[in-house]
């Protein structure tokens, strides 16, 4: 039995993948964010 593998746009993968836009440029998801914050609110360390 053979499958043919279907070819996705760059669109399609943004949608399945739920990416966001980079604001350098592409496009990213978070995958992790450290519970703790800074004096400014920011996460010491995250994951994308």
């Amino acid at each position: 039995m053979t499958t043919k593998a279907r070819s996705m746009s760059a669109d399609e993968v943004i949608t399945l993948l739920g990416l966001e836009p980079h604001p350098e440029g592409g496009h990213f998801v978070e995958t992790f964010r450290d519970a703790g914050t800074d004096a400014d609110t920011r996460s010491p360390g995250t994951a994308i």
